[in-house]
């Protein structure tokens, strides 16, 4: 029972990118909000003490030209704002010029920006703050089918934690994220675009229990499978690295002809998920299914654009 896949929202052009769409509960939950790779290199680069951490003086910006391995340059840019490491209204980007990576070309940048921040994340025993990633017309080419993928987006997250007491380094914390996309790739011959929007709201507690809820709210449309939803009825409860162990939520698929399939599920323990389906929106429940977490993929649906 694949709800995700049913949608059809194909993202190859980033597979390599994005590895958390685990559907296992894993990476739900990651700190790094799915950073990548590049930036999240720079950031950690600039902690207190470091080399680069040094280098940059708070208010000035700096530039690094690094050259791809089959031609053409990244580009990374640090506005650092205030002391080394994170601080409100640092800008961390990397811009793609003419970059050959294997058989990929990129144009583009993509960029982190500290928004907001207080106190000293994971170090002091309160702290908040708030984040912003985007990719800014993102083009990837494949060199071998000559194929390219677009993307313009952004996700905007904030978290407030709290340090457990009589723990060293264990926190509680509450995040949400807002995410928009615009995509387009090629789909089996032709060009899929694809837009889309999703709130998403999780808690966890950092102890050896790892405690979390989750929340979601996600539209997504396609010009090739139509539209595809998704809402939380009640809120997914479990510990992290399993599968939730209550909770329900609503897909709902509509094609491009107008008609729509609803499938609720919830969540029943021992990581199966109890799923009916109406498959053609009259209300009445056509099929009743027990699967696993696994099977369902949900969370493609949530991850796939970032």
């Amino acid at each position: 029972m694949m709800l995700a896949c049913a949608g059809g929202y194909e993202h190859a052009e980033d597979s390599q990118q994005n590895s958390s769409a685990t559907s296992d509960g894993v990476n739900l939950l990651q700190m790094a909000n799915h950073l990548d790779e590049e930036i999240l290199e720079i950031a950690r680069s600039m902690k207190p003490g470091s080399q680069l951490a040094q280098q940059f003086a708070a208010g000035v910006i700096s530039e690094t030209r690094i050259p791809c391995p089959g031609g053409g340059e990244r580009v990374r840019t640090v506005d650092n704002q205030g002391p080394p490491w994170f601080s409100t209204g640092d800008i961390y980007t990397t811009t793609f010029v003419e970059c050959v990576q294997g058989n990929v070309l990129s144009n583009g940048s993509r960029f982190m920006s500290i928004d907001e921040i207080t106190g000293q994340p994971y170090v002091t025993d309160q702290w908040s703050s708030t984040t912003t990633i985007a990719r800014q017309n993102l083009v990837r080419t494949n060199l071998q089918t000559n194929l390219s993928s677009s993307a313009d987006s952004r996700a905007t997250t904030s978290i407030i934690a709290t340090a457990i007491p009589a723990t060293f380094g264990f926190f509680s914390y509450e995040q949400e994220s807002v995410r928009e996309w615009d995509l387009s790739q090629p789909n089996n011959g032709e060009i899929s675009t694809n837009s889309g929007s999703a709130t998403i709201r999780t808690t966890y507690d950092d102890t050896n229990t790892g405690a979390f809820t989750w929340w979601f709210e996600i539209s997504a449309q396609s010009s090739i499978f139509g539209a595809t939803s998704a809402k939380t009825l009640e809120t997914l409860q479990g510990i992290t690295n399993q599968a939730p162990e209550s909770g329900r939520f609503e897909v709902i698929k509509t094609d491009l002809g107008g008609a729509s399939e609803i499938h609720l599920a919830t969540l029943i323990g021992n990581g199966l998920v109890l799923v009916e389906s109406d498959l053609n929106g009259d209300g009445i429940i056509d099929s009743t299914t027990e699967t696993s977490w696994n099977q369902l993929l949900i969370d493609p649906i949530i991850f796939q654009f970032f």
